[in-house]
């Protein structure tokens, strides 16, 4: 038996799904798929099968994109079939826009009602509660998706002729044009399909008792300019993943250090929408947790919920927690805390930081490095990308520091959007998404620290409610069996 193994990233896989599965990588049906750090799946997932529209510069780009046209009509000899193409793809280009501008007068007031969706608080965000648009931005929504679709349509043709005239000396378009225009009109049949898909789900209501999309628009002030951006994305990956893989793959295989949250794997079968016929299978960790690492939490001063003292304790605990490692990881929820405790700390021990905004990740991880090889210390300030998939094993990350329990961010539209969904199903939003969310992140943390099987070191997590709070102790006992201290 012969077999081609073939290693692609998740985003690749999940692309050619996005596609209709074997056109990029071979057919589903083929393939035994093996997903490592599969606890991404479901996340990854969500945004490959989401849409985006821009609503201000897709007028523009349409505006553009019809004057090229139009020189490209004068390239082409007269009179030409093709050329009649170009000049209909450029009337329906600039039909869209005009349908654009003419209703995002509608769209505007929803500014008025927004909240701040950034960090910096210069995007405004407005949340369809539950999905649901009105029906006056649906109908609006329908009309932009139907005017897309049109000039979709045109821009396939032309793209049959253009791919035709690649493989035929005789085609209706000269082959070195053909070469050139290629690129030019794939890009923009795929940009407008998109934005006749994102139009489409916003015109659409969800059918009653199924899970619904996450809707909602963005604000932003570019000079005298507002740039509003409609979104639509699935709330769970479970019926996209069903669509896409399970029912089309041969097999799947899923594999992680985090595929079970509160002992259990029912999280990650909801949010994959699992078959039945699944298997699951936990096996022990090779590592001796209890022996090679202390789990260190606060019995009470390091409470989130006051922003400003538990950012004060922090920074006057971390100087002292810290003194005697070579290497350290301390990871943020938020930059906005990151930035504030590496202020506050004293300059001597500021020292030894290093932010993740200083450097590009794998400059930073390789500074770090080469400070503890060169004799001295290094700690590590990062936010929730350095919460995995980074290799810090040895001397280079004995303590890994976590700010405080990383439930999701409140004002998230697709959380939102399932929370309120969750809710009137006569659910728990925060215990049946937050806290098993929350779990998994934390045990990816937690999971930085050791890497090999003669690490150790310490966790400390510096948020008195894994204490203080009932769901506390379920996400401690969530986590590897460390030996336990209370601070």
């Amino acid at each position: 038996l012969k077999a081609d193994c073939i290693i692609a990233n998740h985003d690749l896989v999940l692309s050619d799904l996005a596609l209709g599965g074997g056109v990029i990588l071979p057919d589903p049906a083929d393939s035994i798929y093996i997903f490592d750090e599969a606890h991404q799946l479901p996340g990854k997932s969500l945004s490959h099968f989401s849409f985006q529209l821009r609503l201000g510069s897709t007028i523009k780009w349409l505006e553009q994109f019809a004057t090229i046209l139009g020189r490209l009509q004068q390239e082409v000899p007269q009179p030409n079939r093709f050329a009649g193409m170009l000049e209909e793809a450029a009337t329906l280009a600039l039909q869209l826009r005009t349908c654009i501008a003419d209703q995002l007068p509608l769209l505007r007031p929803y500014a008025d009602k927004a909240e701040s969706g950034s960090a910096d608080g210069a995007t405004l965000q407005y949340v369809f509660m539950r999905g649901e648009v009105p029906q006056e931005l649906r109908e609006l929504f329908d009309t932009i998706s139907v005017d897309c679709a049109a000039l979709a349509a045109r821009l396939a043709k032309v793209n049959d002729i253009l791919k035709a005239s690649l493989e035929d000396d005789n085609g209706e378009v000269e082959r070195a044009l053909a070469e050139q225009w290629f690129p030019l009109f794939g890009s923009a049949q795929l940009r407008v399909e998109a934005a006749a898909y994102c139009c489409l789900h916003l015109s659409r209501a969800d059918d009653a008792g199924t899970v619904p999309q996450a809707r909602w628009l963005t604000f932003r002030e570019f000079g005298n300019e507002m740039e509003i951006t409609a979104f639509t994305s699935p709330v769970l990956a479970a019926g996209s993943l069903q669509d896409h893989l399970w029912q089309s793959c041969f097999a799947a295989v899923l594999t992680s250090a985090t595929l079970t949250t509160l002992g259990s794997f029912d999280f990650l079968r909801k949010r994959c929408g699992l078959p039945e016929s699944s298997h699951y299978r936990s096996i022990q960790s090779p590592f001796s947790h209890q022996q090679a690492a202390t789990l260190q939490l606060p019995r009470k001063g390091f409470d989130p919920s006051n922003s400003v003292a538990h950012t004060q304790a922090i920074t006057e605990i971390l100087p002292g927690l810290l003194a005697n490692e070579k290497g350290a990881l301390v990871l943020f929820s938020s930059r906005r805390q990151l930035n504030e405790v590496l202020q506050g700390v004293p300059p001597d021990f500021r020292v030894q930081i290093m932010g993740q905004d200083d450097y590009p990740k794998q400059e930073l991880l390789r500074l770090h490095k080469a400070a503890i090889d060169g004799g001295g210390n290094s700690i590590i300030f990062g936010l929730a990308s350095l919460a995995e998939g980074i290799d810090l094993p040895g001397e280079y990350c004995t303590h890994v520091v976590i700010a405080k329990i990383p439930f999701p961010v409140p004002n998230d539209p697709v959380d939102a959007t399932l929370g309120e969904w969750v809710k009137g199903q006569g659910g728990n939003p925060f215990q049946e998404i937050s806290v098993p969310e929350a779990c998994l992140r934390l045990i990816q943390a937690s999971g930085r620290l050791l890497r090999h099987e003669n690490d150790t070191g310490t966790v400390t997590i510096l948020d008195e409610r894994l204490l203080t709070k009932s769901y506390g102790r379920a996400i401690i006992d969530s986590l590897p069996p460390y030996q336990r201290r209370v601070l």
